[in-house]
């Protein structure tokens, strides 16, 4: 495990809406391109996802606010509009049916959230 002293947190707990999404940087592609992940939370659960369609390699929205489905339990490529549970992150509708949004590893320490 990493020093958490040593290490700055991506964000806080509290910088999460209850129910919604933060879009944070992650890093950059093989071609160079900015990526970001996107950071769910449910009362004290946070999970994060690579905000990267599993149909085409292009980010699913570009505002955490319009990356949340009018159902509130999804998240939506609103390039085709698949939808991906927020629990797992598999696509349940689209072509990309089936498929998995790549779940990035974090770790929650009191209201800071890490990189693990």
């Amino acid at each position: 495990m990493v020093d958490s002293t040593l290490v700055s947190p991506i964000c806080s707990l509290s910088e999460i809406p209850d129910g919604g999404t933060l879009l944070v940087p992650y890093g950059v592609s093989e071609e160079g391109l900015p990526r970001e992940a996107i950071l769910w939370r449910q009362g004290a659960e946070v999970r994060a996802y690579l905000n990267e369609c599993k149909h085409l390699p292009i980010p699913l929205a570009f505002e955490a606010d319009s990356i949340v489905a009018d159902d509130k339990v999804h998240l939506i490529c609103l390039t085709h509009g698949a939808l991906y549970r927020f629990g797992d992150g598999r696509c349940v509708t689209g072509p990309c049916r089936g498929d998995h949004l790549d779940r990035l590893q974090i770790r929650v320490e009191g209201d800071a959230i890490f990189w693990a």
